[in-house]
């Protein structure tokens, strides 16, 4: 009697080392996750505290926030398999992009944002998956 094959190809990517070690470096992104959701909190209130008395954020703060969305992001796409980039602590800290990495210009007016297109908008950019 052989083994199904379904069940073959389960124990074999049950064995397959790089799926545990990658499991440990989510768990840790994951920790990482955690504190940067408290330095977020913790930028939030301080720019916004710092807009109260001065009338303006701050613009140094702005950009280490761009900076940690960016951190953010990374750690949600390797976590979520749309990556295989990982973030720090084992790549550097990212920068904020040069175009984003601007302060914010004074007594100019909010730029008009537009929409998040809907999810049938939305262009498909999955990477073809092996065979």
């Amino acid at each position: 009697m052989s083994d199904d094959p379904s069940k073959t190809k389960v124990k074999d990517n049950l064995k397959q080392r790089s799926t545990w070690i990658r499991l440990i470096y989510m768990v840790i992104l994951a920790v990482a996750w955690q504190v940067a959701e408290i330095v977020f909190a913790v930028v939030v209130v301080l720019q916004f505290l710092f807009k109260l008395v001065t009338g303006k954020p701050i613009d140094h703060l702005v950009t280490f926030a761009r900076a940690l969305a960016d951190y953010m992001a990374q750690i949600v796409r390797f976590e979520t398999f749309a990556s295989e980039d990982l973030a720090f602590p084992f790549e550097p800290w990212p920068t904020a992009a040069s175009a984003d990495a601007a302060p914010p210009a004074e007594n100019q007016p909010a730029k008009p944002k537009r929409k998040a297109p809907t999810r049938s908008q939305t262009p498909k950019t999955r990477p073809a998956e092996d065979a």
